[in-house]
């Protein structure tokens, strides 16, 4: 599963130009809480290799005081309450307009961002095939799951040399994932527009390498393969697996 990094080997001559590659990877413009990456010397890190948070803080929304949301604010509320649904009751229109309307009297998500937000696209996630395993599973659903993880920087780009102790410390947030028996689905949901020039296979190319790192950072954490990723593109209402 290691991304294939795009120079040889012989041109990573700083920490910086590794991480800077890495954050490109986890440009993800709905999601404003994913932390820094940083090259840490192995020999400086815990001895587990990985650590974990229980919170990244609340969003910020940087339009909260304007009349014409940023499509980042409305993806970034979209995540809070895709988070926040109750997976033990079918969800309904009803139920998610309440959601919000709460949301928004808390001050969490501003009234102008939670106007432009589209309930009827989050309901869809619910009837697709992936919406349906989160709901049969809710004891077995794990959504915004933040993470903090020491890998080799060798397991993450191929033209490592192998004997290359450089390592990368990567934080993210991770929508979702189910865990059920034999599988581990790891899925994140997207906001991003299909128009005439940017097409699915577009989007999907543009977070692969996002999830592939998810994917290698949930397996190391669980202890076992991640076997299905999947991207929600919820403007399509299309779930689309990613190899």
């Amino acid at each position: 599963m290691a991304f294939k990094y795009p120079y040889t080997a012989a041109t990573v001559t700083t920490a910086y130009q590794s991480v800077s590659e890495i954050k490109r990877l986890f440009d993800d413009p709905d999601n404003t809480q994913l932390s820094g990456y940083s090259m840490l010397d192995v020999n400086k890190a815990a001895n587990t290799g990985r650590y974990l948070k229980a919170d990244f803080g609340a969003p910020a929304f940087v339009s909260e005081n304007s009349n014409k949301p940023a499509p980042t604010d409305i993806g970034t509320a979209t995540h809070l309450v895709l988070q926040q649904v109750d997976l033990k009751t079918p969800p309904t229109a009803e139920k998610l307009t309440n959601l919000i309307a709460n949301l928004t009297r808390q001050h969490i998500i501003p009234e102008a961002v939670a106007k432009q937000m589209d309930v009827a696209e989050i309901l869809q996630f619910y009837q697709s095939d992936i919406g349906k395993l989160v709901l049969a599973h809710p004891e077995k659903t794990f959504r915004e799951a933040p993470f903090s993880l020491l890998m080799k920087a060798k397991d993450v780009f191929k033209d490592f040399q192998k004997d290359d102790d450089q390592s990368i410390l990567i934080h993210g947030i991770i929508d979702g994932y189910v865990i059920t028996d034999q599988d581990v689905y790891l899925f994140d949901y997207k906001t991003d527009r299909i128009t005439p020039k940017t097409t699915v296979l577009d989007i999907v190319d543009r977070y692969r390498g996002q999830l592939t790192l998810y994917a290698l950072a949930l397996a190391k954490i669980l202890g076992r393969p991640v076997t299905h990723k999947y991207l929600y593109l919820l403007a399509a209402n299309q779930a689309v697996a990613v190899s």
